[in-house]
């Protein structure tokens, strides 16, 4: 009988990073895509081509809905730190709004293909 991996607990350290990732990219653009198992972040370069519409991923990350909750609330109170510590990082007018927006329209037009016919 095989032993079973222990899942580490959130009070617990985080795993010690070993060695160093083979590629390394600086993103200023992403996009996401998401069912009801996963959740991919495709982060890209701008070109500044100025077509947001289309980009061309260096990098894309699938993880499950929840490990996609553990990054945001990661994410949210490393930048509720910053922001503390450095003051508020400034955002273009109507910016997180617009992503809001998008998001939305996202899920409606998931949750109509989720719905029978």
């Amino acid at each position: 009988m095989t032993a079973k991996k222990k899942t580490p607990s959130l009070t617990e350290a985080p795993p010690e990073i070993v060695g160093s990732a083979d590629h390394y990219i600086y993103t200023n653009i992403f996009s996401m895509a998401f069912g009801d198992n996963d959740v991919i972040l495709h982060f890209a370069i701008d070109d500044k081509s100025g077509d947001r519409r289309r980009i061309t991923p260096q990098a894309s990350v699938c993880m499950t809905p929840r490990a996609a909750k553990i990054l945001a609330h990661s994410l949210a109170a490393t930048i509720k730190r910053v922001e503390e510590t450095t003051g508020p990082i400034p955002m273009p007018a109507g910016k997180l709004e617009k992503l809001e927006e998008s998001l939305n329209l996202q899920f409606k037009q998931l949750k109509k293909k989720q719905e029978p016919s």
